[in-house]
């Protein structure tokens, strides 16, 4: 098996534990798709690796899926809840600024 195979046979080996751990559900939560890039996360601590090419067609193909997925209910939570998630958006930026303002207050 030459590398090119090895890598591809890695990349579904991920996508297909990341499948089935994103079906499990506890106490009514589950990962979904998003089981794909823990699985992807923890095969990498492991020492599994990818080309570059075929690590960004994955990382496009998660981000389509995750579009597929969330697509239809998006335009409806942004017209009921736009507001207030601009609001936690707003917020949270202010607390990241804060907080590197104090960090680098605090250590010169």
């Amino acid at each position: 098996m030459n590398a090119t195979n090895s890598a591809l046979l890695s990349v579904f080996a991920v996508i297909g534990l990341g499948l089935v751990l994103g079906r499990v559900s506890i106490k009514g939560f589950s990962l979904g798709t998003s089981g794909v890039i823990f699985v992807g996360i923890l095969a990498g601590q492991f020492g599994f690796s990818v080309p570059k090419e075929l690590g960004t067609g994955g990382i496009v193909l998660f981000v389509y899926c995750l579009g597929i997925g969330a697509g239809p209910s998006f335009l409806q939570v942004l017209r009921r809840r736009g507001q207030d998630l601009f609001g936690l958006a707003i917020l949270m930026l202010l607390a990241a600024v804060m907080t590197a303002w104090l960090v680098a207050v605090l250590l010169n």
